[in-house]
């Protein structure tokens, strides 16, 4: 960096900076950021599940349990299903 005084005199200073990448853009940088993408899966989730931590369109499938059948019984009541 060329640093130019009131004087006129130039000045030479090497200066080094380090840009850390914030793929979220939520301020906290990936280093640090326990969740890179911002999609609410933390970096370790995506990455035991083969995820990319990076990418917020890539998520762990949905786990869709099953629920039994519900029967309800009472013989006070009527049923009338009108869709018939």
């Amino acid at each position: 960096m060329v640093v130019t005084n009131p004087d006129g005199s130039k000045t030479t200073k090497t200066v080094e900076i380090t840009v850390q990448r914030d793929t979220d853009r939520d301020g906290d940088p990936d280093v640090t950021d326990p969740d890179d993408d911002g999609d609410g899966v933390t970096d370790v989730e995506e990455k035991g599940k083969g995820i990319k931590p990076k990418d917020a369109n890539s998520r762990p499938a949905a786990v869709i349990t099953p629920v039994s059948p519900t029967t309800v019984t009472n013989p006070n009541q009527t049923v009338i299903d009108e869709n018939q």
